[in-house]
């Protein structure tokens, strides 16, 4: 499972590949400045400890180099130049060259991670942007937003963490090589004894990983459900002030945040205890060889320089080694959020995108043989056929649960048909491509979405080319012109989320302005007017008489009163077409129909007669 998490990883990492050479070659470049300053400790051991009893200088100067005969000859023919002191000199001004090697080494070899970290995960977060906002309708309505929420933060936060510890996997493996083949080279059976905690340490970490793995899923699990909690009580806060609630969502909140508490400091448990394991089994391997060597040393079977040079090089070695270590240990909390993200990333939208386009609308809308079901054995829509003919006004009505939002969700592709088929002018909608569909169709809701911008850019939604003139046009077509102007910052007022600093009509008059700033051919319009009370409705039902005119429209209404003037009314029962007429004919015609409209003729407050319904 963890190699087809870095399967399914690589793919946005090949991309990098020459950024991640570039890692890799100072990781192995680290090494070998590491193994050099390790060397250089005991050539400086043998420099100090030189005597004239002990034989000749050139005995100091590494074998490697008088081994050169050409190196070896000049040095025998300047005698002046081979000295203790010249050589001790050399040493500390390798040591200074060595060092900033080694500072230099260090900055790339961090700072190189930590950009291709950052690059990865943006790209990641684009990719998972992008596949949220092609995902088709019914997988937000199955999904938690604040799951999701969770996903884009939580989870890529936790990847990008880990990612930024690729460095350390691209680099200090080739360190540790490297000294490691220099402890060998040192003394292969001082090498030997050095790494006797490594089985150790390997069978503990081993288990330790495996367990931060499975509680870092379950962390993150738990922390989406503390998202979860936080946008239920956001997005609802009027609900939860209304119904005085605040004690009970705090307390939800608080239960949600202590399991979150208690599971994050399980994995700090494990993750904590990575720590003591590698450095007490490093320490057996120093304390191996420092009884070998030291043995070794007072039987003069081993020079001081060479244990020096040996317990150098392991002492460097801890410290990648302990990186390592360290960083696998969180790479453990990647693999978790990866499984999460990647888990959205790999399920695919069931709503296939076609590849045709229309470049007008030039005839009809034709429903035929319909039938659609959100479940399996619960159809909502039955056999349903009806041609909305260009420029027509159709008027969808009948009992809640009957399919008249289903219609217009169909239409949108916001879901698919199960059998039957939707054309425009003769294609099937689901040949045709997202853009071209949905780009000759504005849709006004019963609670429409305003962002959190300005009235402009609420208006102009989705459009660069924005011209203000044909803002204002939309907005006095949408009768929302002189509230705005009322406004204090006019069309660059700030709407507050959703709209929230906005009456309820002025929202929906926006975003009949913003339809109307659309132009399409095709208006669908959903009880728009039913949450808004007499005045607000006469002002909105003015805006969309005004939005309908040359428009092909499909409109669902509960007040009979606002359809009255449509070409066709379709009554619908059970998902099935019921009676299809004008307002009189079916007053005439259908007893259903004439009920409903003396129904609501009671119920009104004397601003519309009989006679003007009729």
């Amino acid at each position: 499972m963890t190699f087809n998490r870095l399967k399914r990883m690589f793919k946005y990492i090949w991309p990098h590949k020459y950024k991640v050479l570039a890692i890799m070659f100072f990781g192995f470049f680290f090494g070998i400045v590491n193994a050099s300053l390790a060397g250089l400790a005991g050539f400086t051991v043998r420099v100090v400890g030189w005597s004239e009893h002990t034989g000749s200088i050139f005995q100091v100067v590494p074998k490697q180099i008088m081994d050169n005969k050409l190196i070896s000859d000049w040095l025998h023919a300047h005698p002046a130049i081979i000295t203790q002191y010249n050589l001790f000199v050399l040493a500390l001004g390798l040591f200074l060259l060595l060092m900033l090697l080694l500072a230099t080494t260090v900055y790339f070899q961090n700072y190189l991670p930590e950009v291709f970290g950052h690059r990865v995960t943006m790209e990641m977060r684009n990719r998972l942007g992008e596949h949220l906002l092609n995902m088709n309708f019914a997988f937000f309505q199955e999904k938690r937003s604040g799951d999701l929420l969770s996903r884009l933060t939580n989870d890529l936060g936790q990847m990008t963490a880990s990612l930024l510890l690729l460095g350390i996997f691209l680099t200090r493996p080739f360190a540790l090589l490297v000294l490691f083949i220099y402890l060998f080279t040192v003394n292969w059976k001082l090498a030997i004894w050095g790494m006797i905690g490594v089985p150790l340490a390997g069978v503990c970490l081993a288990f330790l990983f495996k367990k931060i793995r499975r509680v870092s899923r379950q962390a993150q699990q738990q922390a989406a459900s503390v998202t979860d909690t936080m946008v239920q009580f956001l997005t609802g806060i009027s609900t939860v002030k209304a119904y005085g609630c605040e004690e009970f969502e705090l307390k939800n909140f608080r239960h949600e945040n202590e399991s979150l508490f208690k599971t994050v400091a399980k994995c700090l448990r494990s993750s904590n205890a990575e720590r003591p394991v590698t450095s007490f089994t490093g320490k057996i391997g120093m304390l191996a060889v420092l009884y070998i060597g030291g043995i070794m040393v007072m039987d003069k079977t081993l020079p001081v320089d060479v244990l020096i040079t040996f317990g150098a090089t392991l002492s460097l070695m801890y410290a990648p080694a302990k990186d390592l270590s360290r960083a696998n240990a969180n790479f453990q909390v990647f693999l978790a959020g990866a499984e999460r993200v990647f888990n959205i990333l790999e399920t695919d939208s069931n709503i296939i995108e076609g590849n045709k386009s229309i470049n007008d609308f030039k005839d009809s809308i034709e429903f035929q043989d319909v039938n659609f079901s959100y479940t399996p054995g619960n159809p909502v829509i039955r056999d349903f056929s009806l041609e909305v003919r260009k420029g027509e006004m159709v008027a969808l009505i009948g009992p809640s649960g009957s399919g008249k939002s289903t219609l217009v969700h169909l239409l949108l592709r916001l879901y698919d048909i199960n059998n039957g088929s939707i054309k425009i002018d003769g294609t099937d909608i689901r040949e045709l491509t997202f853009d071209s569909l949905r780009s000759r169709i504005a849709l006004v809701s019963q609670t429409p979405f305003l962002f959190n911008s300005t009235i402009t850019d609420n208006i102009a939604y989705g459009r660069e080319d924005i011209n203000h003139e044909d803002i204002i046009k939309a907005a006095k077509i949408a009768n929302i012109h002189d509230d705005i102007m009322a406004l204090e910052n006019g069309y660059d007022t700030i709407v507050g989320d959703g709209g929230g600093k906005l009456s309820g009509g002025q929202r929906q008059r926006v975003s009949i302005a913003r339809a109307v700033f659309k132009n399409p051919e095709i208006l669908l319009l959903d009880e728009a007017t039913s949450a808004l009370d007499s005045e607000n409705e006469k002002m909105v039902q003015d805006a969309l008489t005004n939005l309908m005119k040359g428009r092909t429209s499909i409109v669902i209404a509960h007040r009979l009163s606002t359809i009255r003037h449509a070409d066709r009314i379709v009554i619908l029962e059970n998902g099935r077409i019921n009676t299809v007429g004008s307002h009189q004919k079916l007053i005439k015609e259908s007893p259903k129909y004439a009920e409903m409209v003396s129904f609501q003729q009671l119920n009104t407050s004397g601003s519309q007669s009989k006679a003007e319904v009729s």
